[in-house]
């Protein structure tokens, strides 16, 4: 889309927001399944493993056994809209999909109580020492 007066980023990014919901409602909900780098990836996998790359922090995704040194990248060249795309970024190869996958299957991501457990372990000692 060109530059159009008037029109500014904010308008843009809505629009880009609501990209996907108007393609799914003229031509169907796309796959993102397919093999990056060498490891196949299931439509619901690869959702999931989609959002990790576009949410997940840094220390989210090594602390899941994502490398480092593919960690970095995907967190430095956001927004992915395909796993492709994540898998075409330098620095990431066989080894951190195959992670990014493993993390996708785990259940840990987007797990309400995965992160409760977490938040305890941070704030607990802390609230116990300073509240008992």
């Amino acid at each position: 889309m060109g530059a159009v007066p008037y029109v500014g980023a904010t308008a843009l990014d809505k629009l880009r927001a609501h990209a996907f919901v108007w393609w799914t409602a003229m031509r169907g909900t796309p796959t993102l399944a397919g093999s990056f780098d060498g490891v196949a990836f299931d439509d619901a996998t690869a959702r999931i493993a989609l959002d990790i790359a576009n949410h997940a922090t840094y220390i989210e995704m090594s602390q899941h056994g994502v490398p480092g040194t593919g960690a970095a990248p995907i967190v430095g060249n956001r927004p992915y809209t395909k796993v492709a795309q994540v898998a075409a970024v330098s620095g990431v190869g066989p080894a951190t999909m195959s992670a990014l996958k493993a993390y996708a299957q785990s259940g840990q991501w987007g797990n309400p109580a995965a992160c409760v457990t977490r938040f305890d372990d941070a704030v607990g000692p802390r609230c116990r020492s300073c509240c008992s």
